[in-house]
C-alpha cells in the first residue's frame, strides 16, 4: 500500500502530457480503476479572497492533486480529493501591513497575501443526469506557506519587491464547506469539469486585535481519469 501511495504521489506531480497518462496507466493497469472506482489527476484554478479583510480582492491561484470517485449507488458517489497544492489568500493587503519606507507610497503599488495549503476534500456527489452532477461536502487544510508580497514600479523597466514571511502568524489548520456543480464529458465516463465554492470557518490568524478573517473562493476543477486498461495501453504505445 505504501508503494502505491508513493507511486501515486510521484505520478500525480509529474504528469505533463497525455503520453505521461499512458505510462502511468501501464504502471497501475486496472488496479485503481474499476466500474465502481475512478482514480485521476485534478488540476484547476482558484479565485480566492479573505472574508472581513479590509482591502480584499480576488486573487488567482492554482491547485493540483489526486482524486478518487467511488460509486455508492445509481445516483450517489463519494469523491475524496487530496490537493498537494492549493493556493489561497487575497489580492491586496491593508495599509497596516505595508512595510515602512516612503518607496512603497507609489501609484504602481501591488500587494497580495499568498497562503498555500495542502487540502483534503470529501464531496458526496449526486448525479442529476448522466453527465451533470451536484456536489457538497467538507474540507480540511494544512498550512504550508504564507507570505505578504509587495511590489512597486518606481521607474520604467524597474520593479521593487518586498516579501514578508508571515507563516508564524497564520493558523496551521483550516476547516470548511464546499458546494458545486459539475459536468462529466464522454457520455459520463470522461473528464470532469466542476465549478465549486468554498468557505472556511477558522480564523486564519492565531492571534490578532483585528476582526477574524476566513478563507473563501471559487474553484474551477478539471479531473482527468488515469488508468487505461492494459490492452488499450499497449495499443496506444504501439501506435
Amino acid at each position: 500500500m505504501k508503494k502505491i501511495l508513493i507511486l501515486t504521489l510521484i505520478a500525480g506531480l509529474s504528469i505533463t502530457s497525455a503520453k505521461s497518462q499512458v505510462l502511468i496507466a501501464l504502471v497501475f493497469g486496472d488496479k485503481l480503476n474499476t466500474p465502481n472506482i475512478e482514480f485521476g489527476l485534478n488540476v484547476g484554478g482558484n479565485f480566492s479572497t479573505l472574508v472581513n479583510h479590509p482591502d480584499k480582492k480576488y486573487k488567482k491561484g492554482i491547485n493540483l492533486g489526486l482524486y478518487f470517485n467511488f460509486k455508492l449507488g445509481e445516483h450517489f458517489y463519494l469523491h475524496p480529493e487530496l490537493m498537494f497544492m492549493n493556493q489561497m489568500g487575497t489580492k491586496g493587503i491593508d495599509a497596516r501591513d505595508l512595510p515602512p519606507g516612503p518607496e512603497w507610497d507609489h501609484p504602481s503599488l501591488e500587494t497580495s497575501r499568498d497562503i498555500n495549503y495542502g487540502t483534503l476534500v470529501f464531496l458526496p456527489r449526486y448525479k442529476l443526469t448522466n453527465q451533470l452532477y451536484f456536489e457538497a461536502g467538507i474540507h480540511g487544510s494544512l498550512l504550508f506557506t504564507a507570505d505578504d508580497m509587495v511590489m512597486v514600479k518606481p521607474e520604467d523597466n524597474t520593479e521593487l519587491y518586498y516579501k514578508e514571511f508571515i507563516r508564524p502568524e497564520i493558523t496551521n489548520m483550516d476547516f470548511g464547506i464546499d458546494v458545486g456543480l459539475g459536468f462529466k464529458f464522454g457520455k459520463g465516463e470522461g473528464v470532469n469539469l466542476s465549478l465549486r465554492y468554498s468557505r472556511g470557518f477558522i480564523n486564519i490568524y492565531k492571534a490578532s486585535t483585528y476582526p477574524a478573517e476566513y478563507n473563501t473562493g471559487f474553484h474551477v476543477q478539471v479531473g482527468i481519469p488515469i488508468g487505461v486498461g492494459k490492452e488499450d495501453v499497449k495499443q496506444q504505445l504501439d501506435n
